[in-house]
């Protein structure tokens, strides 16, 4: 009974890491989209980004004005996926998870196959939405700049 349950649970987490790579047409958990946005006033500093999980290296980006960067992923069998960013624009830069929890994380259209997770980045902080594309009063700020 026990190689049984074993041959289960390594059977399982196979599957997990298939789907995670896209080899299998279905999935096990939730799909996310994470969106950051540069919503800064027209300066000559650009906004630079660097995101990334445990196991995925997203890279540093530099998004001009309106520029979206953007991933999708799928969440980990036991729930346990994060990803964090770190923000620079001139002097100013701030660090922070950008998706921990999935109930943050919401279906804004009942059309869409994956849960959203919206960032604008603006002069005075850090704004999110569980919406895209969001309305101005859907987005709630959530961190200021350090």
């Amino acid at each position: 009974m026990k190689i049984i349950f074993t041959l289960f649970i390594v059977l399982f987490l196979l599957a997990q890491e298939l789907c995670a790579f896209k080899l299998r047409p279905f999935h096990l958990t939730n799909g996310y989209d994470v969106h950051v946005v540069n919503g800064l006033p027209d300066s000559p500093n650009p906004l630079w980004v660097h995101c990334a999980s445990k196991d995925n290296e997203l890279g540093t980006r530099i998004l001009h004005v309106n520029e979206d960067f953007h991933w999708h992923f799928f969440e980990g069998v036991f729930g346990e996926t994060l990803f964090f960013c770190h923000f620079w624009w001139g002097s100013k830069q701030m660090a922070f998870d950008v998706f921990k929890n999935p109930t943050d994380c919401e279906r804004g259209d009942p059309k869409a196959d994956h849960n959203q997770c919206y960032w604008v980045v603006k002069a005075d902080g850090f704004y999110f939405s569980k919406i895209n594309p969001p309305s101005p009063s859907d987005l709630k700020k959530r961190n200021d700049w350090a």
